[in-house]
């Protein structure tokens, strides 16, 4: 019982749970310092009959179990028994006998003991839910309206040719289609035809003029396809006063123009 009571002193373990064949430091966490200081604790608290000795040959890993511990100290030493008789002799008769007061034990130093460490007691844990978010009200976007830019059509063949008529008349008709116009015409030269359709480049792809090639083919370099082609021939036609009226023949289409020099040596030879 005073063994058990020293390990649950030193452990914290119920008493139930410590066993006499339990070993000491596996199964309790005892280890040699708090064994010596049980065998100090055994020789300073316990009338013992024998002194409590180790021989020279003896450590105490020799004491695994608590068991091992009780049977030491039970178990008579043969040296201690042959030396109490001789004491007995060698000492002066009396009345009674009287028992021997037991030796003091060799003092041993205590080594200095580490706490047992005492597990914490488990402390349950709330979870703390989070507070709902209200999304915040998003205003409804009314999404802007789309402008759609108008397909642009096809250039208007061009007119055919109307017979000839009197001088009074034609001039009659010349004068009427001034009135009418809104774009006067310009006689280009051929350097002028050039920065015409360079410029008509720019104005619909917004490249710097000095990237705009004459050779530089207009629907994979430059972005100009059939029908920004078809408007490019819309406004020659409208703008620039020519010798011949341009005309495509049944066999040709806007893809025989990949680049303005090609259109302007279809201009050149008209």
């Amino acid at each position: 019982k005073f063994l058990i009571d020293f390990v649950v002193e030193q452990t914290g373990y119920p008493a139930e749970m410590v066993e006499l064949d339990a070993d000491l430091e596996a199964d309790l966490g005892i280890d040699s310092i708090k064994k010596a200081q049980m065998f100090g604790e055994i020789a300073e608290q316990v009338v013992l009959d024998v002194e409590i000795q180790l021989s020279a040959d003896m450590s105490l890993d020799d004491f695994p179990t608590l068991r091992s511990i009780i049977e030491f100290i039970t178990t008579p030493n043969p040296a201690a028994a042959n030396s109490a008789p001789a004491a007995s002799a060698a000492a002066a008769p009396v009345a009674a006998p009287v028992a021997a007061a037991p030796a003091a034990p060799a003092p041993v130093a205590p080594a200095p003991v580490a706490p047992a460490p005492v597990a914490p007691a488990p402390v349950a844990v709330r979870p703390v839910m989070p507070a709902p978010v209200q999304p915040a009200a998003v205003a409804p976007v009314a999404p802007k309206p789309v402008q759609v830019a108008a397909p642009v059509s096809a250039p208007a063949p061009a007119p055919m040719a109307q017979p000839a008529v009197s001088a009074s008349a034609g001039s009659a008709a010349s004068s009427s289609a001034t009135a009418t116009s809104t774009v006067q015409k310009k006689k280009l030269t051929p350097a002028e035809l050039e920065q015409f359709l360079i410029d008509f480049v720019v104005e619909q792809t917004g490249y710097p003029a000095e990237m705009v090639e004459l050779d530089a083919d207009l629907e994979a370099d430059l972005g100009i396809d059939s029908i920004k082609k078809a408007q490019m021939f819309g406004e020659i036609a409208e703008q620039v006063e020519l010798d011949v009226e341009i005309e495509l023949s049944a066999d040709m289409s806007l893809d025989d123009f990949p680049t303005l020099r090609s259109i302007i040596q279809f201009i050149s030879k008209s």
